[in-house]
């Protein structure tokens, strides 16, 4: 007698998938590996029990396009982040951003 598998409907995969975007997008982000799975099971969670799930399941699309510009080159490394974000106050308003 073979086992059968139970059966998966489509909004389990999707939390499944979308917990596995935020933590490898997290880590390639430079996180580290800690964080980004300490994120999984809240992402997960989230989406499960639809307590904020279509703003998280939206937050880890813009995750993944992030990612995705930043390991194609098309925007600077994360640690560069800072200094272009103070640059930039300094010239829209003429003075540094608070740090």
């Amino acid at each position: 007698m073979t086992p059968k598998l139970p059966s998966i409907d489509q909004s389990q995969i999707v939390a499944y998938w979308n917990m596995l975007v935020y933590g490898v997008c997290l880590y390639l982000l430079g996180f580290g590996i800690w964080k980004s799975l300490l994120i999984m099971p809240v992402v997960l969670i989230c989406v499960a029990l639809n307590y904020g799930g279509r703003w998280v399941l939206r937050g880890g699309f813009a995750l993944l396009v992030l990612t995705l510009l930043v390991t194609f080159g098309l925007l600077p490394p994360v640690p560069e982040w800072r200094e272009l974000i103070s640059q930039g106050a300094t010239w829209v308003f003429g003075k540094p951003a608070a740090a």
